[in-house]
């Protein structure tokens, strides 16, 4: 009576096992992705309530993205990644139980980081509240004061951005998870895989936006020049 497999038997094993392999990888990978795109959401819903909370005991203002020691009502010291040192903390502590994982979603882990020369810490996208636009101020306002509708305003998105000037491309939800390229981005991210983002909105809706339904705008973050995505019906 035979006890043991014969090379090609074990050959024939191993070829069905990769054939099964290939076969399954894709349905675990998206399933994977639809996962993170589910935490992430999660995590932006309680970004939105801790973040109203802040502006409540704030004199009803939202946090402002701008670099430390910058002002906020210029856009040169805007950057819509970034919340100066004693903002993000603030936040973090008092309003997010002093989880850094809240933040992120919102960005992805290996772009998640303070910047010692900025002081200030890179987030993802931080919209508090405004529709950010090339060259303008960017007001930041608590909902209850705002004079437009408040389900066309991003409060929070993840981030899909892209920068010639620093060869820099950085997409989150992809179909083999968040990418960033640098130094040889500086493409759209949908030509790197993006597939969209999660985006809630000032009324606290939320929801995934495809890349067929976000658009590009441009924006300045320090010195570079760099392009984003926002919901299409922002505009």
């Amino acid at each position: 009576m035979k006890n043991k497999f014969t090379l090609l038997e074990l050959l024939i094993v191993i070829a069905i096992i990769g054939i099964l392999v290939t076969l399954l990888l894709p349905s675990l990978t998206k399933a994977r992705e639809m996962s993170k795109r589910a935490v992430c959401m999660s995590q932006q819903k309680q970004l939105y309530t801790g973040t109203l909370l802040y502006g409540k005991n704030n004199n009803f203002n939202l946090p402002r993205a701008y670099r430390y020691g910058g002002d906020p009502t210029n856009y040169n010291d805007q950057g819509i990644t970034s919340l100066s040192e004693e903002v993000y903390l603030d936040l973090r502590d008092k309003y997010m139980g002093g989880n850094n994982n809240m933040f992120k979603c919102v960005n992805i882990e290996r772009f998640f980081k303070y910047e010692s020369s900025w002081k200030s810490y890179r987030i993802g996208f931080s919209y508090t509240g405004d529709r950010p636009s090339l060259n303008q101020n960017f007001n930041y306002e608590f909902p209850d004061k705002l004079t437009h509708e408040n389900n066309t305003v991003v409060l929070w998105g993840d981030i899909n951005i892209w920068s010639s000037n620093w060869n820099l491309s950085i997409a989150p939800h992809t179909e083999s998870g968040g990418i960033q390229k640098w130094p040889d981005g500086g493409i759209e991210v949908k030509s790197v895989g993006a597939q969209g983002g999660n985006y809630v909105l000032l009324d606290g809706s939320g929801k995934w936006y495809s890349s067929n339904a976000l658009s590009t705008y441009e924006f300045f973050s320090t010195s570079g020049k760099m392009s984003g995505w926002l919901p299409s019906n922002m505009w």
